[in-house]
């Protein structure tokens, strides 16, 4: 649906170091991009959100 700019993804979920605490502070596709997520996913400790963007996350 969306395409990045060319040069923009430059960077992988590979490229991100460990998350002490990833914030997501609203539920619009942006922030909630699900392959992003479950690629960084193994590199977060914590995730603050509020609780319906919680839901989505736990579901």
């Amino acid at each position: 649906m969306n395409i990045a700019f060319a040069g923009t993804s430059i960077y992988t979920a590979d490229d991100v170091p460990e998350i002490n605490a990833l914030v997501i502070s609203h539920d619009h596709y942006d922030p909630l991009d699900y392959p992003t997520l479950r690629a960084l996913q193994s590199k977060v400790k914590r995730v603050v959100a509020p609780l319906g963007v919680g839901a989505y996350l736990e579901r």
